[in-house]
């Protein structure tokens, strides 16, 4: 989910969607070998050192579209990467605060710009294939990818009362919600699970980690996602690298909202602070489920 403007490359877009956008930038060679061979074949071949990727390269160069003008950026950080062109496969998303996005595992992806919170269920693996200087696997990466069109990949929240709302993301072992707590107010939820709430705007922001039982709360009070500068979509990211995942683990059931006693915060249970991060997994894993690795704080151990 973006907190700022996000820019993100996620799954490949429909073919005749990439041959018609590859025609507008005069790419035609790179055209002739998708329309040729396929999807799967093409992205081998420019990940094998089958196709110049340099003619291409100045093509985008000279072309004022927007995913031309990502993969001028990205050439210059990564020369002579192929996921550069790659990329011109790919769906180029432009993610508002709020907004969200959902992969399921071999999806090929890249965060671009701006700051999002990643949750990650239970992975064998992630695996880079470029634009990063981290180790990558090509071999790996082309046997794992899923090559299907992703024409949508955008998740389409639900309101969960009057000030949340459920962020969908079947077969997934969490659950995502986003909890916008007037100024004033106070929202309160016993966990069913272990949970993590990121809490921004209010006077005592951070991660948070809620025990299963526990009740958390928290007071309402300023921009729940603020925004950056207007220009905040053309500084690079420090995360960008053209990776997927492997196969998850089955999901568990997840657990409901909670509610707003209304009026002032008061005393109570709060949810106990852990560490910090700038870009911290936030989001519920239900009662059983495994939470995200790399990012989430373990539960503490029994005194």
């Amino acid at each position: 989910m973006a907190l700022t403007p996000f820019v993100a490359l996620c799954g490949f877009r429909p073919l005749d969607t990439s041959t018609a956008l590859l025609a507008a930038i005069g790419a035609d060679d790179l055209a002739t070998r998708l329309t040729r061979d396929g999807l799967a074949a093409t992205v081998a071949q420019l990940y094998h050192g089958e196709f110049a990727i340099g003619p291409t390269v100045a093509r985008c160069a000279a072309s004022p579209i927007a995913e031309a003008r990502l993969v001028t950026q990205l050439a210059t950080r990564y020369p002579a990467d192929p996921s550069a062109l790659v990329a011109l496969l790919l769906n180029r998303l432009e993610l508002r605060p709020g907004q969200s996005v959902y992969l399921t595992p071999g999806n090929l992806h890249a965060y671009v710009s701006g700051t999002a919170v990643e949750i990650m269920g239970d992975s064998d693996n992630v695996i880079r294939g470029g634009l990063t200087t981290k180790h990558v696997d090509v071999i790996a990466l082309l046997d794992l990818l899923d090559y299907a069109p992703l024409s949508d990949p955008f998740v389409h929240p639900v309101a969960h009362g009057p000030h949340a709302v459920h962020y969908p993301t079947p077969g997934a072992p969490f659950a995502l919600d986003r909890i916008d707590v007037p100024a004033g107010h106070t929202y309160e939820s016993p966990a069913t699970g272990r949970e993590l709430w990121l809490v921004l705007g209010n006077h005592d922001p951070g991660c948070w980690y809620v025990a299963a039982g526990e009740l958390g709360r928290v007071a309402g009070g300023g921009d729940d996602l603020p925004g950056p500068p207007s220009d905040h979509l053309n500084e690079p990211s420090r995360t960008t690298s053209a990776t997927a995942t492997t196969r998850r683990r089955a999901p568990d059931p997840a657990g409901a909202p909670g509610h707003w006693p209304g009026g002032p915060s008061g005393g109570g249970p709060t949810p106990r602070r852990r560490r910090r991060h700038r870009h911290t997994a936030a989001g519920r894993t239900p009662h059983h489920g495994t939470p995200p690795r790399r990012t989430s704080p373990r539960p503490p151990s029994p005194r």
